[in-house]
């Protein structure tokens, strides 16, 4: 059955012209009346009958045509619209740093970092530089000088987040320092059994020839930045300080070379200020600076610079601390926010630099 036939069959087209045929007939016998009467076999041909029979014809096809373009839109049209319009996936969230990772790490470095023993100093090296994968830099610099340092207690305080890739953690940690004699020549280090495996840096309590010292409690700042959607800790490097982490923002503007040279003398007082809690007199208005409470002294500071800008200003230091009641040095780097009242340059804010995720 052709498609034609088939559309006349739904539409009932045939038994429609096989009524016609019969009437037709019918009336060629004589028993046929004038159109619009009565028939023998008593069916009308009156205009209502015709009018039903034009509305079941224009439902019909109308019926026929829907079907049809239901048909089209289904098979055709609905495929191509989706070919075209489809939208491209949408792309995965950018990871975030997990907080509770950011301290997990901050903890394990800070362990590191501050234990030490100048009979081996590769050891501590090779411990912060799993923290850090560098090989060089602030974030693993080694202490220099001669001694011992053993960390019992390490705990994680506030997480600053900057953005959702990198933090500034807390951590403060309890640590016994070590020292020899005047004279004394330092041991020879231990024979490492299990160089193959990860080794923290700690040394343990102190044993003869050392002599332990009283302990103290050391905060640092350690700035964690996402590494291929890992936590690490930046290569700025941790930081001493005390109380909350600061936000420091770093401007786009280079480096203001007249203004370094006119400040030359103000990281060395100001971080001679942090280090005996003395603020006062370089602390803009309403700023809280750290307070190293004379764990503390400095050795010296270098690599200063100050941005270009306007009334507020960033800066950056490299300060040499040497630990109280030690030889002991390490090198840091720190930012700070400069704001100039009156003439005079004044300090809002200091802690880690994060340089490279600013």
């Amino acid at each position: 059955m052709d498609l034609r036939t088939a559309a006349r069959s739904v539409l009932g087209l045939d038994a429609r012209d096989a009524k016609r045929a019969a009437s037709t007939a019918a009336g060629g016998a004589g028993n046929g009346e004038s159109f619009g009467g009565s028939n023998a076999a008593g069916w009308s041909t009156s205009r209502p009958g015709r009018r039903t029979h034009v509305g079941f014809r224009v439902a019909a096809w109308a019926g026929v045509i829907l079907l049809l373009v239901a048909g089209i839109v289904q098979v055709i049209v609905r495929p191509i619209a989706n070919a075209v319009s489809r939208d491209e996936a949408p792309a995965a969230a950018a990871p975030a740093l997990d907080p509770d990772a950011a301290q997990a790490l901050a903890v394990a470095y800070a362990t590191d970092y501050l234990s030490f023993d100048s009979a081996s100093p590769g050891t501590r090296a090779a411990a912060v530089a799993r923290w850090t994968g560098e090989t060089s830099g602030p974030g693993i610099a080694n202490w220099s000088g001669d001694g011992q340092l053993h960390v019992d207690v390490v705990t994680a305080g506030t997480v600053l987040p900057l953005g959702t890739d990198a933090a500034v953690v807390a951590v403060t940690a309890r640590v016994t320092p070590a020292v020899l004699a005047e004279g004394q020549a330092v041991p020879e280090a231990a024979a490492v059994s299990d160089a193959g495996v990860p080794v923290a840096a700690d040394p343990g309590p102190a044993v003869a020839p050392w002599t332990a010292q009283s302990p103290r409690w050391l905060t640092l700042h350690v700035p964690v930045v996402l590494t291929d959607g890992e936590p690490t800790v930046a290569g700025s490097g941790a930081v001493f300080s005390s109380g909350r982490p600061a936000s420091i923002p770093r401007p786009d503007a280079s480096t203001d070379n007249a203004l370094t040279g006119d400040t030359g003398d103000l990281p060395g007082d100001v971080f001679t200020a942090v280090a005996d809690g003395s603020t006062d007199y370089i602390a803009a208005s309403g700023a809280t600076l750290p307070d190293l409470a004379g764990a503390l002294t400095v050795a010296d500071t270098a690599n200063w610079s100050v941005s270009g800008g306007s009334t507020t200003r960033y800066a950056a230091a490299t300060v040499d601390w040497q630990l109280a009641g030690t030889t002991l040095q390490i090198s840091q780097r720190y930012a700070l926010q400069l704001t100039d009242n009156d003439g005079r340059w004044l300090v809002t804010a200091v802690d880690a630099t994060n340089e490279e995720i600013r």
